[in-house]
């Protein structure tokens, strides 16, 4: 018998044919992921990371059209046996290939996000400059911005696939904007001032951030299209309009370069002799102090005269940010300065009153007898 009547009556059964089909999709996995595992090794062995990003968010996408892909190809046959549209593999496999690559799309932009993260946050442990042009907050607003392009894209193919003018909804999306526009115009407001912020990055994830006028004092978490998260010294979180940053300064102690104290001293009035000394050695113990930068303007001096004491005062920089660090140098400045004042012999003054009596003669009557009260 020829082998083609065989399968022709083989095929007959329409069921048959779907199960081979089916029964075909294990070794199609099995060699699907022989080749994958194959390119991973592959793109380890090279020196960039990128390679490895798209391999890898290239497996689910492709196993998801692949088993879809086939099912659709094992149901065929009830569309020839029983005409139901939605069976057809014509019909759907565009669907499903165009789901699975914008899921392709969706997958590198989240893998891309977290290697260049991972880099960013273990730069940020060395001690070295980091070497990435991308910040944690230039990073997740990229992240976000690229996959809404994506999600916009997947739904204006969509309706593009299913008959929907594209043309004719634009025009209508760009009338009906202008009056959404009005009526929100406090959000857009702040999603173009979290473009600004993203733009011209006054502060950034992790930066302490300080805005007086608004009451605000924290540490930056997150920042979104709409607010940015601040976490307070108290562990309070804070939602921040975006807008509100722009309408206000706010100061951004995180990237000081250096930081200064003032002290004002006074010693006592019957030291006034040893003040030049005294001064003149405090000069010369903080030119010499190796966590001061003389290179920036400091000044020790005579101040006035104050009420009980001699006031001097000292400005003094330091290059050290942490506020730790700093408060150690700032000690270690105070105490040397109270040795020099005790060796000199000279003492620190506190308020201090002096009354003076004033005592005068007593009238008396001329037999010197005391006066006598009028009767």
């Amino acid at each position: 018998m020829d082998w083609q009547i065989v399968l022709q009556q083989v095929l007959a059964f329409w069921w048959l044919e779907s199960l081979i089909i089916l029964v075909f999709l294990f070794p199609l996995l099995y060699a699907w992921l022989r080749v994958y595992r194959m390119l991973v090794r592959l793109a380890r062995k090279t020196r960039t990371l990128y390679d490895e990003i798209f391999i890898r968010a290239l497996n689910a996408p492709f196993i998801f059209a692949l088993v879809l892909s086939m099912f659709c190809l094992a149901l065929a046959p009830l569309d020839a046996r029983f005409d139901l549209a939605f069976f057809a593999a014509g019909e759907v496999l565009p669907y499903i290939l165009t789901g699975a690559f914008f899921w392709f799309c969706l997958t590198l932009v989240g893998n891309c996000e977290k290697v260049l993260l991972r880099r960013r946050l273990k730069e940020d442990q060395t001690p070295q400059p980091p070497s990435t042009f991308v910040d944690t907050t230039t990073l997740h607003i990229l992240t976000k911005f690229l996959r809404a392009v994506v999600l916009i894209l997947l739904v204006l193919t969509l309706l593009s696939m299913a008959g929907v003018s594209i043309s004719g909804l634009l025009a209508f999306g760009g009338i009906s904007g202008i009056i959404v526009g009005l009526a929100v115009r406090e959000t857009l407001a702040n999603f173009f001032s979290g473009i600004l912020i993203f733009w011209e990055r006054p502060f950034v994830v992790g930066d302490w951030i300080r805005c007086p006028t608004l009451g605000i004092e924290g540490v930056v978490e997150e920042i979104n299209w709409r607010v940015t998260k601040v976490r307070n010294f108290e562990k309070r979180p804070l939602y921040v309009p975006n807008a509100m940053f722009m309408n206000n300064y706010v100061e951004n102690p995180q990237r000081m370069t250096h930081r200064r104290f003032r002290e004002r001293i006074g010693i006592r009035y019957e030291d006034l002799n040893k003040l030049p000394a005294i001064l003149q050695e405090i000069r010369a113990m903080i030119d010499e102090h190796e966590k001061t930068d003389t290179a920036q303007k400091w000044v020790v001096g005579f101040d006035e005269y104050g009420d009980s004491a001699l006031i001097f005062f000292i400005s003094v920089v330091t290059p050290a940010t942490d506020w730790r660090e700093f408060h150690q140098i700032k000690e270690e400045i105070l105490f040397k300065m109270a040795a020099i004042v005790h060796k000199h012999g000279a003492d620190f003054a506190f308020p201090t009153r002096r009354v003076l009596m004033e005592s005068s003669p007593r009238p008396s009557n001329e037999d010197g007898a005391p006066p006598t009260a009028d009767p």
